[in-house]
């Protein structure tokens, strides 16, 4: 017996699996592709000096990850006044390079 939606009941309701399309990818993650740079850590993604420039370019209006904001020392019109609970958490690498410094 095969499952389908009767006239009154939709697809979802009568457990038929929805076609959903993949996302496409963000300006970010096709810049990232173009660089080389999709399987980086993130001290490497740190390091390129072309994705610094690209990202602080597109930065207030493009999704760009806030952990590279802040290792980078840039702030966007979006980050400004939030509290501490909402800032983005710390790597393992960004706590063990405090680690080393305390």
């Amino acid at each position: 017996m095969s499952k389908r939606a009767s006239k009154n009941q939709s697809a979802w309701s009568a457990g038929v699996p929805l076609d959903i399309p993949k996302a496409k990818p963000c300006v970010y993650e096709l810049r990232l592709q173009e660089l080389g740079l999709q399987d980086s850590t993130t001290e490497e993604l740190v390091n390129s000096q072309e994705l610094k420039e690209f990202c602080t370019s597109i930065r207030q209006e493009r999704f760009v990850p806030e952990i590279l904001l802040h290792r980078w020392g840039l702030t966007t019109i979006w980050g400004g006044g939030r509290s501490d609970r909402h800032k983005p958490r710390l790597s393992y690498e960004d706590i063990q390079q405090i680690s080393k410094k305390a």
